[in-house]
C-alpha cells in the first residue's frame, strides 16, 4: 500500500497526575496528521490546529461501565467488554456494520481480485459443466471450479488439505495391495474376504481332530445313501484311536 504521509513527530501532553490529556502527530512536512483528546472517559479527534479551537471538535466515544460507546454521526452503538479475573478485555461485543464478501467466480475477468483472496484459483478454474446463473456482475458466464470430485483430491494449499491426499493415498496402496495378494494366489475377491483383509480378521486355525470330526459328521448325514454304518464307527474308531495317541505320545489336549 501507498502512503502519502508518515509520522516521525508525536506529542503527549499529561495533567500533574499523569493522566494523558492530549495525542498530536505530525507528518515529515510538520503538518499535523492526528490530535486526540481525553477527558477523563471521552476522546475527541480532529484535524484543526491547536490553537483554534482549543478542543478537538469530534467526539469519538466515551467509556461505560460495561464498556464504550461509540458515536458514528447522529447515532450511538455500544460495545461491551469481556473481562478476565485480572480485568484485562478479552473480548469486545458490538455492532458491526461493514460486511466483507468473499467470492469466487472463476471468471477471468475478476481472476486478479479473486486469485488474491483464494487459494487453487487458477489451476482449479474449467470451462466444462459450467451452470452459472448471469447476473449484474457476471453477464456471460463461462468458467466453473474443478472440485475434489472430479480428481478424487482435496483440493487447496494448506496442510490439512495435504495431509487428507497423503492419506488417501495410502488407502489406495493398501486396496492395490489387497487386490493383488489374491490375484497371486488365484483367489476370487469377495466383499466379505476383503473385509476380513481390510481389517486384519483371521480366522482361528481348525485343530486336527476338530476337521476329523467334521469329517466324521459328514459320513454320518450320508449314511444309507453313500456310507454304510460299518464305514462310519470305522472312522468314528480311528478318531479315537488318533486322540488316544496324541494324548500318551505328546499330550497335545489343545489338538483335540
Amino acid at each position: 500500500m501507498n502512503k502519502t504521509s508518515y509520522i516521525i513527530e508525536t506529542s503527549n501532553t499529561y495533567d500533574a497526575a499523569g493522566t494523558k490529556l492530549r495525542k498530536v502527530a505530525y507528518d515529515n512536512s510538520g503538518v499535523l496528521i492526528s490530535r486526540t483528546e481525553y477527558i477523563g472517559g471521552i476522546q475527541y479527534e480532529s484535524l484543526q490546529p491547536l490553537a483554534s479551537p482549543p478542543l478537538a471538535t469530534d467526539l469519538k466515544f466515551m467509556s461505560t461501565g460495561e464498556g464504550r460507546v461509540v458515536k458514528e454521526g447522529s447515532n450511538w452503538n455500544y460495545e461491551y467488554y469481556h473481562k478476565d479475573h485480572l480485568g484485562n478485555t478479552r473480548v469486545v461485543y458490538g455492532y458491526q456494520k461493514q460486511v466483507d464478501e468473499y467470492k469466487a467466480t472463476m471468471e477471468t475477468q475478476f481472476s486478479t481480485k479473486e486469485e488474491g483472496q483464494f487459494y487453487n484459483i487458477a489451476t482449479r478454474r474449467a470451462t466444462v459443466f459450467n451452470h452459472t446463473t448471469a447476473s449484474i456482475d457476471v453477464t456471460a458466464p463461462d468458467k466453473s471450479a474443478e472440485t475434489n470430485g472430479n480428481t478424487s483430491k482435496a483440493i487447496g494449499r494448506i496442510s490439512e488439505v495435504k495431509e487428507t491426499n497423503e492419506f488417501l493415498d495410502l488407502l489406495r496402496a493398501k486396496v492395490y495391495n489387497i487386490q493383488k495378494k489374491f490375484m497371486a494366489l488365484d483367489i476370487p475377491l469377495t466383499l466379505e474376504e476383503f473385509k476380513k483383509e481390510w481389517f486384519g480378521v483371521k480366522e482361528k486355525p481348525k485343530m486336527l481332530l476338530e476337521i476329523y470330526q467334521e469329517h466324521n459328521n459328514e459320513v454320518e448325514q450320508l449314511i444309507g445313501s453313500q456310507y454304510s454304518k460299518a464305514t462310519w464307527k470305522k472312522y468314528h474308531t480311528s478318531r479315537l484311536h488318533t486322540q488316544a495317541f496324541l494324548k500318551h505320545k505328546y499330550s497335545l489336549m489343545t489338538l483335540m
